[in-house]
């Protein structure tokens, strides 16, 4: 989606460019939550739990189509977006390419350069040997495995599952290259702390005017009570 967006914002024409709005974007992140939220709905019909070396339960997918299907589907699901950033990347590079040279414009281009090649080339790493475990399970899957092929197997693919979690958590993180990410950043946080140091000035300053009000009142009531007593005893 943020290439996608970096292509829309560099592009020239100005109805591509229009389609980098909130609504847009709203738009692409509903339909992708529905999506794969329907395309994943097989792992709760085709996983099981099972139980491994007497007492250890374990959460697997069945034999047969549904563990073909989660083969292919991890190899599909790691090639189409590196394609897609990849095309996206390339069409953004050319859009700023055909744009007019301004001041500070080259370093803009090779910041940008940085960080499509950087985001690209985490994914790839990351991401693959996940793909490539599954590919490899679905070929040897009726082969006939020793127990230390086994434990080899199943520690690599832990960490192949440790490196899916690390490239999911740093692709937000990859926002924090970019110059001018950071800096609307900063300027978020100070507007959020301004506006929690005005609330409370005003909390503050409403506590003592209710405070000095009250005070007031007091006076009032004990300079009626005086007055009243002063009456009582003169009659």
């Amino acid at each position: 989606m943020a290439s996608l967006d970096r292509m829309f914002v560099s592009s020239s024409n100005v109805h591509m460019r229009h389609r980098s709005n909130k609504r847009f974007v709203l738009f692409i992140i509903v339909f992708l939550i529905i999506f794969w939220s329907l395309f994943h709905l097989h792992a709760f019909f085709t996983s099981e739990i099972q139980i491994n070396y007497g007492n250890r339960l374990t959460c697997t997918t069945r034999s047969g189509i549904s563990t073909s299907f989660v083969s292919y589907y991890g190899l599909i699901n790691a090639i189409i977006p590196i394609i897609s950033m990849s095309l996206f990347g390339i069409e953004t590079l050319r859009n700023i390419s055909k744009a007019h040279a301004q001041i500070g414009q080259r370093s803009l281009d090779k910041r940008l350069i940085i960080l499509l090649i950087i985001q690209i080339s985490l994914y790839i790493f990351l991401r693959l040997p996940m793909s490539t475990y599954l590919i490899y399970s679905q070929t040897t899957k009726y082969m006939i495995k020793s127990s230390n092929q086994t434990l080899i197997e199943q520690f690599v693919y832990f960490i192949v599952i440790f490196c899916q979690f690390v490239q999911v958590n740093l692709s937000p993180l990859m926002n924090l290259i970019s110059k001018s990410f950071r800096l609307e950043l900063k300027r978020t946080f100070y507007r959020v702390i301004h506006q929690e140091h005005q609330i409370h000035r005003s909390l503050v300053q409403t506590r003592n005017g209710n405070t000095i009000q009250i005070q007031e009142m007091m006076t009032r009531q004990n300079n009626t009570l005086d007055k009243h007593q002063l009456v009582v005893r003169n009659a």
